[in-house]
Parts: C-alpha cells; sequence; structure tokens
C-alpha cells in the first residue's frame, strides 16, 4: 500500500513539473525544440514549432553576400480546431512576427546556427521565441473575424 501512494505522489509531482515547464507568460522569450509547444498561460494560446521549413543563412567560416535566412514553421491554437500555421523568418527582410488573434507571435531566433562542412540533423534545431499583445490591430477581415472571436 505504501508503495502504491508513493508511486502516485510521484507521478503527481513529475504531472505538475512537467506542467509547469510547458507554460510560459506574455513577455517571457522561451525556446521550443521540433514538435513542442508551451501554453501561454495569460494569453490562453499554444504555440507551438514544427520544423525548419528552409536553412540558408551564411555558415561560419564561409564569406557571403549575404546573412541568409532561416524559415520555421510555428503554429498558435486555442483549440486543436483553430490551428493557424505561420512561416517566419531570421532575416528581418522577411516576415520575423505573426499576429495570432490578439497576439503577436515573434520569432527571436533559430539555432543551432550553421557551421561550414556540418550538417544540422533537422531534429536538433530549436527556436526562441516570445509571445506579445497587439497593441494596435490593423483591421480587415481576417482580423475582424478574430476580434469577434474573442468576444463570442
Amino acid at each position: 500500500m505504501f508503495r502504491r501512494v508513493s508511486l502516485r505522489i510521484a507521478f503527481a509531482f513529475i504531472l505538475c513539473a512537467t506542467s509547469a515547464a510547458a507554460q510560459k507568460q506574455i513577455g517571457v522569450p522561451f525556446n521550443l525544440g521540433v514538435g513542442e509547444s508551451v501554453l501561454i498561460t495569460d494569453a490562453g494560446i499554444r504555440v507551438g514549432f514544427d520544423h525548419v521549413a528552409s536553412e540558408s543563412r551564411c555558415a561560419i567560416g564561409v564569406l557571403c553576400i549575404w546573412e541568409g535566412n532561416a524559415t520555421a514553421r510555428v503554429w498558435g491554437e486555442v483549440s486543436p480546431e483553430n490551428r493557424s500555421n505561420f512561416d517566419l523568418n531570421t532575416n528581418s527582410q522577411f516576415q520575423t512576427e505573426a499576429i495570432y488573434l490578439a497576439f503577436v507571435i515573434r520569432l527571436l531566433g533559430v539555432a543551432p546556427y550553421p557551421e561550414d562542412g556540418v550538417i544540422i540533423d533537422p531534429d536538433d534545431y530549436e527556436v526562441t521565441m516570445v509571445v506579445q499583445r497587439v497593441s494596435a490591430l490593423p483591421v480587415n477581415g481576417r482580423t475582424w473575424g478574430a476580434i469577434k472571436a474573442l468576444y463570442r
């Protein structure tokens, strides 16, 4: 009986520790590995990282004409049926953030950085992101629908 109780306590502790690690706050940067997601508790949305869709950053040890770009496929959802995918970029010449409902999902970085002659396993990528509240929404058809959804 004592063993059964201690196993339940240990399981509850692991469950709490795991769920706490998978929860973040608005405005606090966080890292995600391929296939991982977090709940932004004070926003009520889940944000995830699927994979790096393209990698063309100038590798360390190589002379390049331009800095290059890495594109990460990320997503936001309030429920699995309400998921939106975004391709966010490391190069500021391209889209580095996306508006999801009343929040901005911003890509801050992709690691590891490429090195000359080193092949990166696609499962080794990690992104750094932050979620913030939108200060002013540009109102268009899609955004207006998102605003209405917040008040239903």
